[in-house]
């Protein structure tokens, strides 16, 4: 085939595009229930949203979606997804999730007799109670559940941790009232009249004494009145100079270095000069006593070497 008509073909069929394959609703509902089974919640939710893109209207789909949002402890967008009619327990259960433990009261306080009376939302009443700080209340749900459970179920040790929780706050509050009423408490205006350092002393945990407190404040008094004239003057921390002359002033320029100090120009110039004058001394007397031995040396040098010639 030319090449010519390849490419001919090739933009014939360049502008159509590829056409997505039909979703088989049967082949997800497949993928969600094995996602559920192995606990792909994340991807589940997805399936989910793919199912309900198909029939946003499907029942089941919707309510998987809630459940699995619920289980993703994502309680706002599940909040948002509930019907008030159609799933109250549910409902109840987000608000106290999400903090809302009024509203929780309120919603288990709309179930009719055969939801309320459910195991679940017993559970959950008694979970917001407790929130709410009605321990009494609290305490007797968890106990009917305590009651009805198997002793063999790990449900019975959760319960019972719960109990004990009710019954430490119970006691608290009620044992708080009686000590109160027992304290005698000074009145306001005795306290705000008397002064404080009194009250400190008088308290049974103050445990010093009278005289030593006494014998303290003597001794400060004393300290601070006349202070002990025959105590040895402290020694300098660092060691001085053995030349070090108090009565002489230091030097303004001490802390720069030599040469940049005013008047050091001239000496370093000075002394520069010397040098240069004693090293010339030098090397002209060295060259006169060269003279001579250079000419002596020569001569007896001439006559100690042999002639070379022909034998």
């Amino acid at each position: 085939m030319p090449k010519s008509a390849t490419a001919s073909s090739g933009k014939a069929y360049a502008g159509i595009k590829k056409q997505a394959k039909p979703v088989n609703a049967e082949a997800l509902w497949r993928t969600l229930y094995d996602q559920l089974e192995s606990s792909h919640l994340a991807k589940a939710l997805k399936t989910c949203e793919k199912l309900l893109r198909l029939d946003a209207a499907h029942s089941l789909a919707a309510q998987t979606k809630i459940q699995l949002l619920v289980a993703l402890d994502r309680y706002p967008e599940a909040l948002a997804l509930l019907d008030a009619d159609a799933d109250r327990l549910a409902r109840a259960y987000c608000l106290y999730k999400t903090g809302r433990e009024g509203e929780a009261q309120q919603a288990i306080g709309e179930l009719d007799e055969e939801e309320g009376e459910d195991r679940a939302a017993k559970l959950l009443e008694a979970q917001v109670s407790y929130r709410l700080e009605d321990y009494e209340t609290s305490r007797d749900i968890f106990e009917d559940l305590a009651a009805t459970v198997d002793d063999e179920s790990p449900e019975l040790a959760d319960l019972q941790t719960n109990i004990a929780a009710c019954n430490a706050h119970v006691d608290f509050l009620s044992a708080v009232p009686s000590h109160l009423a027992s304290t005698s408490a000074p009145a306001i205006e005795k306290l705000e009249s008397a002064p404080v350092g009194p009250l400190i002393h008088s308290n049974p945990l103050f445990k010093v004494s009278a005289a030593t407190v006494a014998s303290t404040s003597r001794a400060a008094a004393t300290k601070t009145a006349s202070p002990k004239e025959d105590a040895a003057p402290r020694k300098p921390r660092n060691k001085l100079p053995k030349n070090y002359d108090s009565a002489k002033q230091p030097d303004e320029y001490r802390w720069l270095p030599m040469r940049e100090r005013p008047g050091m120009a001239e000496k370093i110039v000075a002394e520069r000069e010397k040098a240069r004058g004693r090293n010339k001394e030098l090397t002209q007397g060295g060259a006169e006593l060269a003279t001579p031995a250079k000419s002596g040396g020569g001569g007896g040098g001439g006559g100690n070497k042999k002639k070379k010639g022909k034998k």
